[in-house]
């Protein structure tokens, strides 16, 4: 059986219902999708943001490059960033996208 599946269903005395899921795997570009929370088909949002590979490849750009001023490069392209993706209908965080590879 899949490890990953969605976890049981508890329910608890005050008849509220939680329901546990597993983030979804995601890209690095925009997912199209079902919203596992308001169950409307929707395109995710993506946010791009800085990450530890970000910063290390502009401290690398900047010491070998520092008359060019190459260190702004990675922050400016979304190549070396981290993407979250959210749905643009209910808001909810849906999943991450991270670099782990500089190439």
């Amino acid at each position: 059986m899949d490890t990953r599946a969605y976890q049981q269903i508890n329910q608890s005395t005050d008849n509220s219902v939680c329901i546990e899921m597993d983030l979804l795997q995601v890209g690095s570009e925009p997912v199209g999708m079902r919203c596992p929370y308001c169950q409307e088909d929707i395109m995710t949002r993506a946010i791009y943001k800085n990450s530890t590979i970000t910063h290390i490849v502009a401290a690398v750009l900047g010491v070998l490059f520092w008359w060019l001023c190459c260190c702004i490069i990675p922050y400016t392209t979304k190549r070396w960033k981290n993407v979250e993706h959210n749905c643009p209908n209910c808001h909810k965080f849906l999943g991450v996208y991270e670099r782990t590879r500089v190439i």
